[in-house]
């Protein structure tokens, strides 16, 4: 089995290929990154990857005119069964004063994936969304719910980008389908620096007060990587199965942990405490994530299996030795 996975050298798409391979799946790997600004997370997971002989990484935009050319030159013949669409700018907070790089990488890009993908005749979709699509609805979040603006412009530009997804796949074309996964809050080694687990971690281990953004009382459904992975997993299994149509599933542990236990949670896994600063909450952020997890049950079989304790001592215990 061949597969595309785009965004591969970040944190989710870089362990979702590393995950496929190591079951002998063979991976086209897409990512923007080419080194000339220097990141250590991605340098160390494009060497992870490279030592695999079934991977090949493709270094382009996938806006760029030429993905299509690259990616038929790179497969040499063979069927690519998926596509995984990982890439995007992530970021909630700050997201509404770039508007213009936000659509080019989420929208703009996701348009030309699908593209792409029509030229390659590549009928299997799965994309990566986001818990932010909700905006202020009160939780647990069903996937059925009538979508209003989000907080952010991130979570606008994912919306948009379901919504061409799903038209993809219902166009009529009896031989394409599509999976969206809104995914709630991931966490887990590798994670990016600039998400409020690693800001935490930082700061306790340099003796730094915490800040908190508000009260305390915002909420998160946490989920951790390996229970993404899982998701995942079900998730392509069941598209492969399904010859068109589209669905849209949640993908988190159907509880929500206010930040002011996440940072108390932290601080026992770290066996470290520090102050906490307060400060006004931004207006991009929601209130409270809360992922229903009846369709992922009924649909794929998911159900989580690392509650927040557990995925935080998985991920912080190794980081103090």
């Amino acid at each position: 089995m061949l597969v595309c996975v785009t965004g591969v050298l970040g944190f989710i798409g870089g362990a979702l290929a590393l995950d496929l391979l190591r079951r002998d799946v063979k991976v086209i790997g897409i990512d923007k990154y080419d080194g000339c600004q220097p990141d250590p997370a991605k340098d160390k997971r494009k060497s992870k990857l490279l030592l695999h002989p079934g991977f090949n990484l493709i270094t382009s935009d996938i806006n760029s005119e030429s993905l299509s050319s690259s990616i038929t030159e790179c497969v040499n013949g063979q069927t690519i069964s998926i596509c995984l669409h990982f890439a995007a700018l992530p970021g909630v907070r700050g997201s509404g004063l770039n508007r213009g790089e936000y659509e080019h990488n989420n929208i703009t890009g996701t348009e030309n994936l699908l593209s792409v993908m029509n030229d390659l005749n590549v009928g299997r979709f799965l994309f990566a969304s986001t818990s932010a699509v909700y905006g202020d609805e009160s939780g647990p979040f069903k996937e059925d719910l009538e979508l209003k603006p989000p907080r952010s412009f991130y979570g606008h530009t994912k919306q948009v980008g379901e919504r061409r997804v799903l038209d993809w796949a219902r166009s009529g074309n009896p031989n394409k389908s599509a999976t969206v996964l809104r995914l709630f809050s991931v966490y887990g080694p590798g994670m990016r620096d600039d998400l409020a687990i690693s800001i935490f971690q930082r700061a306790l281990q340099a003796g730094r007060p915490i800040t908190l953004f508000g009260d305390g009382s915002d909420s998160r459904d946490y989920t951790y990587i390996e229970d993404v992975l899982r998701g995942i997993d079900l998730a392509m299994r069941e598209l492969m199965s399904r010859r068109s149509g589209a669905e849209t599933i949640n993908i988190g542990t159907g509880h929500a942990i206010a930040t002011s236990e996440l940072v108390q949670n932290i601080q026992e896994s770290m066996g470290k405490n520090t102050p906490i600063l307060y400060k006004p909450r931004s207006e991009e952020e929601m209130l409270s994530t809360e992922a229903d997890l009846t369709k992922a049950k009924n649909l794929i079989g998911y159900e989580p299996q690392w509650n927040l304790h557990r995925g935080l001592q998985s991920m912080l215990t190794p980081a103090l030795h």
